[in-house]
């Protein structure tokens, strides 16, 4: 006596090409069965999935900028923390006056050394050799000098900066 067949239960055929798909979305595998429709389903799904890169993408450039962010921030208060004698004394004149310009000579070694390091910058291109330029202390650096004077205290010098350092 012969033996009926039962159909397969099992998901041991799942893993043959669209054999996924095709037993989760019937509609779907019935057009992957017409030739006709089958490039242009796979042209669709590629097309979704190289678009979805863009997102990906997007967020991994933000986490990137935040990192790096971070990282500049730690550099910028390091270079803070290990200030000489004439880069506080042109920093205390920023805090000490409560003011965020100041002028300074444009050729200054100490004021040039602060502008590269992000701590200063050129507020106007307009200013002469005599009266200077003005520079402007950068937000960050404002914040952080309030909050933490210490690191622009000179103790025992009472002078003021010289403009022309």
């Amino acid at each position: 006596m012969a033996r009926k067949s039962r159909p397969c239960r099992c998901d041991h055929h799942a893993f043959r090409p669209y054999g996924f798909v095709a037993h989760r979305f019937h509609p779907f595998a019935e057009a992957m069965k017409d030739p006709f429709w089958r490039l242009p389903w796979l042209a669709l799904i590629m097309c979704f999935w190289a678009l979805a890169t863009y997102p990906i993408e997007w967020s991994w450039k933000i986490l990137a900028a935040r990192r790096h962010d971070g990282h500049e921030s730690k550099k910028r208060i390091a270079y803070l923390k290990n200030l000489t004698k004439k880069e506080k004394k042109a920093l205390q004149a920023y805090i000490s006056q409560g003011t965020k310009t100041a002028r300074w000579n444009v050729d200054s070694g100490v004021i040039a050394g602060l502008v590269g390091n992000s701590v200063l910058y050129r507020a106007s291109k307009y200013g002469n050799a005599v009266g200077g330029f003005a520079f402007n202390i950068s937000d960050w650096a404002w914040a952080y000098l309030l909050d933490h004077p210490e690191y622009i205290e000179t103790p025992g010098d009472d002078s003021k900066p010289d403009a022309f350092t």
